[in-house]
């Protein structure tokens, strides 16, 4: 009986030696280059902020061959527009959206903002996500949602749309 259980007892600890020798190459086999390089930490990785806004189910689909101008020209139909205040303003932050998981893209030059943060984005019919990428890839911006209205509302006229 006493051999039995020796012979389990071998099995189960040959089995956790290779087991802990198969981790531990595993964990060496990738080269740990967060830690190396010691880019832990909020200075090298910046918040993306993110803001959801429901689509306008009575706006214009663009099919997917659409050509880039008649994008645009759909684009401008839209009647509706997200408006959306940044923090800090200083003129350095990019905007972006991410349209029904399927379709992302962003300005690559700053979005500009009234003296207080506040920019437009047009609404389409899908649910879109608007988003913020610093230009110098570090400061951790906030973007939040003020209200969805119409192009023509005369309380935004001085937010720039985009």
């Amino acid at each position: 009986m006493f051999g039995t259980a020796a012979k389990i007892a071998y099995k189960h600890l040959s089995f956790v030696a290779f087991w802990d020798s198969t981790v531990a190459e595993y964990n060496s086999s990738m080269k740990l280059k967060k830690i190396e390089l010691g880019l832990e930490g909020d200075l090298y990785w910046p918040k993306i902020c993110i803001v959801h806004v429901p689509g306008n189910a009575s706006a214009a689909t663009i099919p997917a061959d659409a050509t880039q101008e008649e994008t645009e020209e759909i684009i401008r139909s839209w009647n509706t527009a997200a408006v959306l205040r940044v923090s800090p303003v200083d003129g350095k932050a990019m905007v972006g959206f991410w349209v029904d998981n399927e379709h992302c893209q962003y300005l690559n030059v700053p979005v500009e903002t009234d003296p207080g943060g506040l920019f437009a984005m047009r609404v389409g019919d899908g649910d879109t996500n608007f988003f913020l990428i610093p230009q110098d890839h570090q400061t951790n911006y906030t973007l939040e949602f003020v209200a969805v209205v119409g192009v023509d509302d005369p309380k935004y006229t001085d937010v720039p749309l985009y």
